[in-house]
């Protein structure tokens, strides 16, 4: 940010904020331009996800900045975070509120992408490839993801039936803020609990009651505030909100869809199966309706039978 506060006027404005939040972290345009303003505070949030010491974090270099409030006239683009660490790894952290419910392939292919595009140049050593990995910051459930009630959830590259790992060069990893709540109260004192706190907050102050537990957090309140105050950044994340909720109700209305077609489906089903079960019982009426013709026919072959007997014995005896 250009603009900055004094240290004695800092804690006053901040004081000022109160009430919603215009555009939380969760909106896309917002989440690229606060982290992108606050390295500090990028830094930060990656400690806190990769579980390592801040003071690690010695090189850190953005490889996706955009202008403070362009527009972007591709609505579909993603607006990830995409960066190089210690000229280690590649990282790229999305975040992702609406479900397009293409999530999983897209999250492959992003960090498969950071592994052909930024790790090594022609004529390089394959020794020399960097490590990618992917971060999705989702607030809903990948409708093919598998069930596990875990807030941060670390995919790699493994032998199935050991569980060794193959090469730790890729890594798939997931905040899931839907389950916030469900952390236990053992695990609630890190700091990943607390981002994935600051994440969903929607007033300044819960903002700002969650960020004083985190080490540096008034430079992301105040890059927030300001960039807020913005009307060109205020434009463009109005139109990522509005898209994110046109992608919420196609995903709803095509569910919707795809939910009555199955019912009708089903129902022709039902349908097709009570039939075929009326017919099934009017066979087995018809079945037990010769079988007791052909039961009656026996008992009056075997009556006939008893008197041909009775004859010849009687026939017999006269002789």
């Amino acid at each position: 940010m250009t603009e900055s506060l004094s240290s004695g006027g800092l804690p006053e404005y901040l004081a000022s904020l109160t009430g919603p939040i215009p555009y939380p972290l969760t909106n896309d345009y917002m989440f690229h331009m606060v982290f992108q303003n606050a390295i500090s505070v990028l830094k930060s949030l990656l400690s806190a996800l990769l579980d390592i010491p801040i003071q690690d974090i010695s090189d850190l270099k953005l490889l996706n900045p955009i202008i403070s409030g362009e527009a972007i006239d591709d609505k579909q683009v993603v607006l990830d975070l995409s960066m190089e660490l210690n000229n280690k790894k590649i990282i790229d952290i999305e975040m992702q509120v609406a479900n397009k419910g293409d999530w999983i392939n897209r999250s492959v292919f992003y960090v498969c992408r950071n592994i052909t595009e930024h790790s090594l140049n022609k004529g390089d050593d394959y020794a020399d490839l960097l490590s990618a990995v992917h971060i999705g910051i989702l607030d809903f459930n990948p409708p093919d993801a598998p069930a596990r009630d875990a807030l941060y959830t670390q995919y790699l590259l493994m032998d199935v039936k050991t569980h060794h790992v193959y090469s730790d060069k890729l890594s798939l990893n997931v905040l899931n803020l839907r389950y916030l709540d469900k952390v236990p109260e053992t695990e609630r004192q890190t700091d990943l609990f607390k981002w994935a706190g600051i994440f969903r907050a929607r007033t300044w102050e819960d903002l700002k009651a969650v960020a004083k537990e985190v080490y540096g957090m008034d430079d992301l309140v105040f890059t927030m505030a300001k960039l807020s105050e913005d009307d060109k950044v205020r434009m463009a994340c109005r139109a990522r909100e509005d898209y994110d909720r046109d992608l919420r109700t196609q995903y709803k209305s095509g569910y919707n869809e795809c939910r009555k077609d199955m019912e009708i489906k089903l129902a022709e089903k039902d349908k097709s199966l009570a039939e075929k079960d009326q017919s099934l019982a009017e066979k087995d009426k018809s079945l037990a309706e010769k079988d007791k013709s052909l039961a009656e026919k026996d008992k009056i072959l075997a009556e006939k039978d008893r008197e041909i007997q009775e004859l010849i014995a009687k026939y017999n005896s006269t002789k």
